[in-house]
């Protein structure tokens, strides 16, 4: 018997229920269907795939195995029954010969898809689950027909089997291959089912570790190799190649976001068809509102219908929940990836720039850039569709409106329209002001790298405080763009926000004006689907203003970043890599070097001349006149101009001022290489190391701080070298490595390692020096002058020969040692300190099973505190403090005020939709108005308050006392943390300060009040709500409680993930020349695809972690709204519809309050701990005060007036826990005398300086200066009163004028008096700017030389009574330390002066000679007296240097 005649979806009583022929020849044989052609589509495919391993076979996989056979065997019976049967019709026997085809071919699949991939089945999920849907339905139909026979009992075994089918398919996981472990999630689930990554169940696990303890990094899932970090770039940058390609083909700019969109747009594809199927649930919302208030108003609409409505209500809710929840990890998911790529992209390209490209960047640019522009354009892609979807949006909800009011819907319509070109200008300001505000911010932030990269100049000099100002000015020009932002963020606020109100109030004033009849009155139905649809108007509103706003930011951010990618790279033609046919591994012809491409002056010219293998080249020449130049022109750093340069054979190179990582001395010099015992010991002693480990808490794993700031220059110097000998190259590029080193480790260095004999012997090494004693030892000697080679052959041959190297050699012929001479001396025990002996039992390298222990005690960096747990509330009570209290009370009185204006105008409109009471439309209307104004009003003032007031303060004061409470920290805080880690807090903690913060907690607060006002509002129209809000919200309770400790934690880490790669494009960025000469790019650009690889971790986990709880508290809003629908059709004849849909209306709307409630409050913990960190540096360890109440008497009567400094037991360690590096120092210096100050390495010398400085504190005994105890005196005044020219010259990218004299405290003459005492006017007066020339940022565009005379200059500008020399002579040339020698003698003459001696001859003319050794003086005299004893340490130490006599 067949169903076909008497076919008909609906069942034929008018209940709201399918037909049972439906059900069975359609929804039945349609599931059976689809089983059938996946079974067959997946056996082809899954064939030929290799068989794997059965120990991957689990027990639930058995057992689904198992449940698949019952299946056929369930399906067999049901067909034998049904053919068996008369009074079944044939629709059934067609179902469940369907079903039987369908169970052979789902086992089937089964077993292939698990002999084949070790994961689950998605379409088997999708089968079983509708499966299910269909026995239930089919089940109830027969229940309810009372069809109780035997098929319905095995109906109901098939229902079982399928579900635990269901069941088991999602207890398989992802699998190895090899060893059938499971493997973990990725972050987006990319290798989880479709139930468990549509819902985040594979989260769960992560969230119950995290609820439960502290997470660490290696907790979290990493994306997989596909969404790696070198992954995405590479399909970057095919996209970014051909966009280049085919845009300078028609002579156009290149277009980056074209490039990202079409690298990026298949996962744009799906997350546009998410996008649209939540666009039509979300207009589906008020079509069902409708419907439910019509069969509220109709008596005689039959009971089911409300129940169905209520169901249709709930699913629709759910679908839009699980699409909108989708698209937005679709689009962040892309939005990171672009993220994640340009910050790669930036990274490579900082690698390759060109010196010019160099000085139109910084440090802080990039920073900068990795930080914040990179974050605009990640957020920006959550609103991708957003164009797209709002004018549709605002299209449809028109329509539905003229479908409730008519053509009174023009009047909100025409409210639109001027809304939206008001948020388009509001939109164009706030782009140029944010504009102007990142460039502001690129100012701050290169101030504020600049400063802490030099603090301890900036400490010396006494000119913290200037630049502590010069800081705040620029942080207080970044703070008025801040707060114009502010203010127009307002105006948007409130246009956004109150637009729907006026879309509104326009309408039903329209309304009632147009239709007076009783008819067409404003009834509850029109009120609240118009209030509705007006409420998902006000999205595309509101969306347009952070359309406008934040695709602004994404604009500048965008065009900023490809302004960076489209810098000029070097030409890799600059140097010619090949195979050497004549024997000369270097060779350069008609050499013209610039280093900018566009500059007029050549830096060098003219250059010819060729190295032979193994040859050691000597480059010489003074100051400036281009001996490093011609390096960076080997290593193809500067711009050829013309001519050729050849290189033939792998390059090590040691740059004039080493480059040292934050890593252990190990680690520095194996540089990614292999680590071989021997070798790596006879580097250590060739490079006179031995002595200096054993100094080392931890001897060769002691950790290193950024720039080595816990080594001397001569340690870091060796060490620099050591990197270089150890990595083994063809080719040895030297620059002036000896300069910092003492004389006679120059003359071991030289000996073992760069000489003859030493082990690079054999190499090709090119050698810049200022030591002419090398120059007999040499192959050949090039010297240049004037920017080209003046001469160039071997000593014997130039020494005959008139020109600049006959001139440097008579006159400095005392210092040239020839290779005849003796060199016993070489072997004493004081004139090196170790011997090139390798020994496997050595002690200085630390013992295998000693690393650990020895690696934690010479840690150096603190490791950066990740903080526990939820952020306290004492952190947001600092905030409001600092924002000032009583405008946070303010902002909070309007906001709850405005929020209750704006509840007020639906109580309002209940009211008047109820007819209650004899006033007019008019009447109503007018109270209606009212309240939109004030509402209107009550949120301008509110966001103007939270942004001028609040924000700014807080903004003001949080950045003010950071900044303080690390400028007044003592240098071992400087030390012991990263320079990363401290940007990392004044470039992203301070960006959360500035803009999200405010934001975000005015969004927590109105969340909170439109929460509790909807809770209210539906609980006072139906109480019964109340039976159902208990138990949701203690639901809700526990998802927060369980989510917010895992996320916290996952956030924390996620903030110390970012720290790593700040410091990594700092530290490369200025070693960048190291780095390529040594061929380490690609282990560089590794390094940092890890880092951001380890930030994607994180940040993809933090917000998947926020998708787990949405999709949770948005499903149980569906279920509030089901509830709300529900209880309204049950009180049907006890409430108006006005009522209901008051209630309906509020309840569709708690979905996002309750998300967004959450949300914000996550957000408000997460910045919580930007807030930690924050004020974590109020409270770090200072110095002592800078001005004290002895300083104002001691500075009137004009300290000090003799120099007269006497040391007084002297000890003092550089932090606590460390040893002692002066241990008992007692001296008396007589007001104006000379004294030089020499010993070892580790002796204690420049120790002196940093006591007499007070960078460090002495543990005991003092220091007096004419008579007054220096530890009573105000730091700056103490600072400014003393001089030093340090061993490393630092300059700032300011005038010629703030780099001399930053304080303007000399005039014009003054400052040109003391350029040309210090041999540097010529430099500078010819340019036409004169003093207001630019010195690039750490005077880049400066020999070494000419930024140690620079330092010169500041010292004759002072002129104070005490001048202390720290090596200060130790990058230039012999000829030019003479002069400054005599400079120092002139201008100093009545000066004291203590020198820390590099050169020997240098302190031969002083007054007395402090000798120290392991903190203690161990002889104090003349020079000469100590000549006459050749048994004293100093004679020692002039007879290693070649000085006979003094």
């Amino acid at each position: 018997m067949s169903c076909a005649a008497a076919f008909n979806v609906w069942d034929a009583n008018g209940a709201a229920d399918f037909s049972q022929c439906f059900e069975e020849s359609v929804l039945s044989v349609v599931v059976s269907a689809a089983a059938i052609l996946f079974s067959v589509f997946r056996l082809t495919y899954l064939r030929h795939k290799k068989v794997i391993e059965p120990r991957l076979t689990k027990w639930h996989i058995t057992a689904n195995r198992i449940t698949s056979v019952l299946s056929i065997v369930a399906a067999i019976v049901a067909l034998i029954f049904t053919v068996n049967s008369t009074s079944l019709s044939g629709s059934t026997t067609l179902a469940a010969a369907f079903s039987l085809v369908a169970s052979i071919g789902v086992a089937a699949s089964l077993y292939v898809e698990h002999t084949r991939l070790a994961r689950a089945s998605t379409g088997l999920m999708v089968y079983w689950l509708f499966a299910v849907i269909v026995w239930i339905i089919r089940i109830r139909t027969r229940y309810s027909l009372g069809q109780t026979d035997s098929l319905v009992i095995i109906f109901i075994v098939q229902l079982v089997v399928n579900a635990a089918s269901f069941v088991l398919e999602n207890m398989t996981f992802v699998a190895d291959l090899e060893t059938g472990e499971r493997v973990r999630p990725t972050p987006l689930g990319s290798n989880v089912n479709v139930f468990a990554r549509v819902s985040y169940w594979y989260m769960q696990p992560l969230l119950v570790k995290g609820s439960k303890q502290e997470l660490t990094l290696n907790d979290l899932w990493r994306p997989d190799k596909s969404q790696s970090s070198s992954a995405i770039l590479d399909r970057f940058q095919v996209q970014w190649k051909a966009e280049i390609e085919r845009t300078n083909a028609k002579g156009k700019k290149p277009w980056l976001i074209s490039a990202l969109l079409r690298a990026f747009y298949p996962k744009l594809i799906v997350g546009f068809a998410e996008y649209w199927i939540s666009f039509i649930c979300t207009f589906m919302q008020p079509l069902l509102l409708a419907s439910i208030l019509s069969f509220i108003a109709d008596p005689k609409a039959p009971s089911y219908l409300g129940y169905v409505l209520a169901v249709a209500i709930l699913l629709n809710a759910l679908l839009n929940v699980l699409m909108g929840v989708q698209m937005w990890i679709t689009s962040m998911s892309v939005g990171y990836q672009i993220r994640s790529a340009l910050c790669t992209a930036i990274f490579r390209k900082s690698l390759n720039l060109t010196n010019t490209s160099r000085q139109a960047t910084s440090t802080g640019h990039i920073n900068n850039m990795l930080a914040a522009d990179t974050q605009h354009i990640m957020w920006f892609m959550t609103t991708f569709y957003a164009p797209l979807g709002i004018p549709v949006k605002i299209a449809i909800s028109i329509y539905l409106l003229w479908q409730q009011l008519g053509v009174a819907c023009l009047g909100g319509l025409a409210v639109i329209i001027l809304a939206i070109p008001l948020q388009a200008f509001i939109g164009k300001v706030l782009m140029k002001k944010f504009d102007l505000k990142q460039a502001r911010g690129d100012v701050r932030i290169e101030v504020v790298n600049e400063t802490l990269t030099s603090i301890k100049l900036l400490k010396l000099y006494g000119w913290d405080t200037l630049f502590h100002k010069r800081v705040m000015d620029a942080r207080h020009e970044e703070l008025k763009s801040i707060k114009s932002i502010g203010v127009l963020k307002s105006l948007d606020t409130l246009v956004s926000s109150v637009t729907p109100l006026f879309v509104a109030l326009v309408s039903f004033a329209l309304y009632i004006a147009i239709n007076t009849a009783p008819d067409q009155a404003l009834n509850a139905s029109r009120i609240f689907v118009s209030l509705n649809l007006f409420n998902i108007l006000s999205d595309p509103i509101q969306s347009l203003g952070w359309l406008f706003s934040g695709g602004s930011a994404c604009y500048i951010s965008l065009n900023r970043m490809q302004d960076f990618l489209l810098l000029e790279e070097l030409d890799d033609s600059n140097v010619q890599r090949e195979i050497s046919q004549d024997g000369n591994v270097i060779a350069v012809q008609n050499g013209t070097f610039k280093w900018d491409s566009v500059a007029e002056e050549d830096i060098l010219h003219d250059i010819n001349t060729t190295i032979p293998k193994g040859a050691l080249a000597a480059v010489i020449g003074r100051v400036g006149t281009g001996k490093s130049s011609f390096i960076s022109a080997l290593l193809g750093e500067m711009n050829k101009v013309s001519g050729s340069v050849r290189v033939s054979g792998s390059v090590a190179y040691v740059s004039q001022q080493a480059w040292i990582e934050n890593a252990t001395v190990r680690d520095n010099i194996l540089f990614g290489s292999e680590y071989d015992e021997k070798k790596y010991q006879a580097v250590i002693d060739a490079c006179a190391l031995r002595r200096d480990l054993t100094l080392l808490s931890a001897g060769d794993l002691t950790e290193i701080g950024e720039k080595g700031v816990n080594l001397s220059g001569g340690q870091k110097q060796r060490l620099s070298l050591a990197r270089a000998v150890y990595n083994d190259a063809e080719i040895y590029l030297l620059d002036d490595v000896l300069s910092a080193v003492d004389a006679h480790v120059d003359k071991h260095i030289f000996d073992n390692v760069i000489g003859p004999r030493g082990m690079l012997s054999g190499k090709t090494r090119v050698f810049v020096t200022h030591g002419v004693h090398h120059l007999p030892s040499c192959d050949k000697i090039i010297v240049i002058k004037d920017k080209t080679i003046e001469q160039q052959g071997s000593y014997q041959d130039l020494i005959g020969q008139e020109g600049t190297f006959k001139v440097l050699i008579e006159e400095f012929a005392h210092d040239v040692v020839l290779e005849k001479e003796d060199n016993t001396n070489s072997d004493s025990k004081d004139s090196v300190e170790t011997k090139a002996v390798v020994d496997d039992n050595q002690v200085s390298v630390v013992k295998k099973e000693e690393e650990e222990k020895k690696e934690e005690e010479g840690k150096l960096m603190t490791k950066e505190n990740a903080g526990k747990g939820l952020a306290k509330a004492s952190v947001f009570v600092k905030y409001m403090y600092a924002a000032g209290m009583i405008w946070v009370i303010l902002s909070f009185v309007l906001l709850v005020s405005a929020q209750a204006a704006t509840v007020g105008t639906g109580l309002w409109l209940d009211r008047w939709s109820s007819g209650a009471g004899s006033n007019s439309n008019g009447y109503y209307l007018g109270i209606y108005g009212f309240l939109v104004i004030l509402a209107s009003a009550l949120t301008l003032s509110t966001n103007l308050t939270m942004y001028i007031q609040v924000g700014q303060n807080a903004a003001r004061v949080l950045h003010s006392n950071m900044l303080k409470g690390v400028m007044n920290s003592p240098m071992s805080f400087f030390d012991t943390n990263p320079l990363g880690r401290i940007t990392n807090r004044f470039v992203g903690d301070i960006q959360i300060v500035d803009e999200s913060l405010v934001e975000i907690y005015v969004g927590f607060l109105s969340y909170i009040a439109q929460s509790i006002a909807t809770v209210v509002v539906i609980c006072s129209v139906t109480p019964y709500f109340l039976t159902l809000i208990l138990p949701l919200f203690g639901i809700y309770y526990y998802l927060q409680n369980y989510y917010l400790k895992a996320a916290q934690a996952v956030q924390r880490v996620s903030r110390l993930t970012n720290s790593p790669v700040y410091a990594l494009a700092n530290t490369t960025f200025t070693g960048v020349s190291t780095v390529k000469a040594f061929g380490k790019t690609g282990k560089y650009i590794e390094k940092n695809n890890t880092l951001q690889d380890d930030m994607q971790t994180s940040f993809l986990t933090q917000m998947t972690c926020n998708k787990w709880l949405q999709f949770r508290l948005e499903c149980l809003g569906g279920f509030i709204s089901f509830g709300a629908a529900l209880f309204a059709v049950v009180e049907k004849n006890n409430i108006s519809a006005g009522s209901a849909g008051l209630s309906i209306g509020y309840a569709l709307q708690i979905t996002q309050y309750l998300y967004h409630t959450m949300r914000m409050f996550g957000q408000v913990q997460n910045n919580g701990v930007s807030l930690e960190r924050i004020f974590e540096y109020f409270d770090l360890p200072s110095e002592a005060p800078q001005e004290t109440n002895l300083d104002e008497g001691v500075a009137l009567a004009g300290w000090p007036r003799e120099g007269h400094v006497e040391f007084k037991d002297l000890k003092m360690r550089y932090r606590e826990g460390t040893p002692l590096v002066l241990n008992g120092i007692s001296v008396d210096v007589k007001g104006g005398e000379k004294v030089g100050i020499v010993g070892r390495t580790g002796a204690g010398k420049s120790s002196l300086s940093v006591a007499l400085f007070r960078l460090s504190e002495a543990d005991e005994g003092s220091i007096e200066i004419d008579g007054v105890d220096v530890s009573k005196l105000g730091l700056n005044l103490l600072r400014t009163k003393l001089t030093i020219i340090p061993q490393e010259a630092v300059l700032f990218g300011a005038s010629v004028r703030d780099n001399i004299d930053p304080g303007h405290l000399y005039t014009d003459d003054q400052i040109w008096s003391a350029l040309e005492a210090s041999h540097l006017k010529s430099r500078f007066a010819g340019h036409e700017e004169g003093l207001e020339q630019k010195i690039k940022s750490g005077g880049e565009n400066m020999s070494v030389g000419e930024r140690q005379l620079f330092c010169l200059a500041r010292a004759i500008l002072r002129k104070t009574k005490i001048l202390l020399l720290d090596e200060a002579t130790a990058g230039i040339d012999l000829e030019t330390d003479s002069l400054i020698q005599a400079t120092i003698r002139r201008e100093f003459a009545d000066s004291t002066v203590l020198t820390i001696a590099h050169r020997i001859q240098t302190i031969m003319d002083s007054d007395k000679i402090m000798v120290l050794n392991a903190g203690r003086v161990e002889e104090m005299e003349s020079p000469t007296e100590l000549m006459k004893n050749p048994e004293s340490a100093f004679a020692q130490l002039a007879a290693a240097a070649g000085v006979k006599e003094a």
